[in-house]
C-alpha cells in the first residue's frame, strides 16, 4: 500500500512543480532582470467635503410657485396672477458639484402674465447654479434661471430669473428667484406692463434623484514585486540549484536575522550575501551574485515608488498601482527548490505568487 501513496505524491509533486515553472517561466538568473515601470498619478474623484463626491449626473424633479404683479389694469383685472411649475432638469455637476448646468422640461398650471395665459403650459428652460459657499452637509449658491413658456391658446413668454438657493445633503434644495417676463409675438393684454412684466418671483423646492450618480474611480493594481525575485530564482537548475540548497541553511543564520529583520536592516540583503560566501561553484557564485543586484533594484524601485506615492497623496492624486516588496529567505528558498518531501526526495511545490492583482 506503501508504494501507490508514493507514486500519488509524486505525481503531484511533478504536476505543481510544472505549474510553477509555467507560472513564473523566467529562465536563467540575470542581473538586468527586465523591472516593471513606475506607476504614473491618476486623479482620484474624492472630496475635501462630506456629500460632494464628484458625480457624472444631476436629475432634479420639483416644483416651482411663480407670482407675477402686473399692475392695476386699466380693465379692473387682478393684480396678481399664480402658476404652478412641475417638471424636471437634468444637469452636469462640475467642479466638486459646485457649477451645476441643467436643462429643464415641465409644465406649467394657473395663470401667468396677463388675463390671455393660461391654465396650461408647456416650460422648457436652462438653469446655471454656482456654489460659492459649500460645507460638508448645506451650501449656498446662486442660479440663473431662463425659461420659455408656450401656451397652446395665447403667445409664447420668455421668463429669466436671477436668485439663490439652498441645498441640504447635495439632495434637497429650495431656492428663490426674481423673475422679469417678456412676451414673444405680442404684447400683453389688459395690463400696465404689456412689453414687459418687472415683478415676478419664483419660489422652487428640489429633490435630486439621481443621488447616488457618483463617479467611482478604478481600483489600483496590486503588484507584489518579491514575484520578481522569486521567479528569477525559480529559474535555477541543477547542478547550481544543488550548490545553492546546500549552502541556505548557513544562510539563515545571517546578521541580522533575515526573516525577523527591519526593512532598515535588510534581512533579504543580509541572507543573499551569506549565501555568495557559502556557495562554492562559479555558477553559484553568478546566480546568486544577479540576485544580490536584481534585489538592490528592486529595492531602490521601491523607495522610488515610495516617494512618488507620497508626493500624489500631497496634491491628492494617487498611483495607478499599489506596490509591495517584502521578500522572505524561507520562500525564496522554496522557489529555488530546496524544500524537499523526506519520502519522495522530490522538492515541494513553491507557492505561487501573483505579481500582479486587481
Amino acid at each position: 500500500m506503501r508504494e501507490p501513496a508514493l507514486m500519488r505524491r509524486r505525481a503531484i509533486s511533478g504536476v505543481v512543480a510544472c505549474g510553477c515553472a509555467w507560472t513564473f517561466s523566467f529562465g536563467a538568473v540575470r542581473a538586468d532582470e527586465p523591472l516593471p515601470p513606475t506607476p504614473v498619478e491618476q486623479r482620484t474623484v474624492s472630496s475635501p467635503y462630506l456629500l460632494s463626491g464628484e458625480r457624472f449626473l444631476e436629475a432634479n424633479v420639483g416644483a416651482t410657485l411663480q407670482l407675477d404683479w402686473n399692475g392695476l389694469a386699466a380693465v379692473n383685472g387682478p393684480t396678481a396672477h399664480a402658476g404652478l411649475v412641475l417638471g424636471g432638469e437634468v444637469g452636469l455637476p462640475l467642479v466638486e458639484q459646485r457649477v451645476r448646468p441643467a436643462l429643464f422640461s415641465g409644465v406649467k398650471l394657473g395663470s401667468w402674465a396677463d388675463e390671455g395665459h393660461g391654465p396650461f403650459a408647456f416650460v422648457e428652460g436652462a438653469r446655471l447654479r454656482v456654489s460659492p459657499l459649500m460645507w460638508d452637509v448645506f451650501d449656498v449658491y446662486g442660479v440663473v434661471r431662463v425659461d420659455f413658456d408656450f401656451d397652446p391658446g395665447a403667445s409664447s413668454v420668455f421668463r429669466p430669473g436671477l436668485g439663490v438657493g439652498l441645498r441640504a445633503a447635495r439632495l434637497l434644495a429650495v431656492e428663490a428667484t426674481w423673475d422679469v417676463t417678456f412676451p414673444l409675438g405680442s404684447t400683453f393684454k389688459g395690463t400696465n406692463y404689456p412689453r414687459a412684466i418687472p415683478y415676478g418671483i419664483s419660489f422652487g423646492a428640489l429633490f435630486d434623484a439621481c443621488f447616488g450618480c457618483n463617479r467611482v474611480s478604478a481600483n489600483p493594481t496590486s503588484r507584489d514585486l518579491a514575484c520578481t525575485l522569486y521567479g528569477a530564482a525559480a529559474g535555477v537548475k541543477d547542478p547550481v540549484r544543488a550548490d545553492i540548497c546546500s549552502g541556505i541553511p548557513k544562510a539563515m543564520s545571517a546578521y541580522p536575522d533575515p526573516q525577523s529583520a527591519s526593512r532598515e536592516e535588510d534581512g533579504m540583503k543580509a541572507f543573499l550575501e551569506k549565501l555568495l560566501a557559502e556557495v562554492k561553484g562559479d555558477g553559484a557564485k553568478a546566480n546568486v551574485r544577479a540576485l544580490v543586484d536584481l534585489h538592490s533594484s528592486l529595492l531602490a524601485r521601491w523607495r522610488e515608488y515610495e516617494q512618488r506615492m507620497t508626493a500624489a497623496a500631497q496634491r491628492a492624486r494617487r498611483l495607478t498601482e499599489r506596490w509591495t516588496y517584502v521578500p522572505a529567505p524561507t520562500e525564496l528558498r522554496a522557489y529555488f527548490g530546496c524544500d524537499v518531501d523526506p519520502l519522495t526526495h522530490e522538492p515541494f511545490a513553491a507557492p505561487i505568487c501573483q505579481q500582479t492583482a486587481p
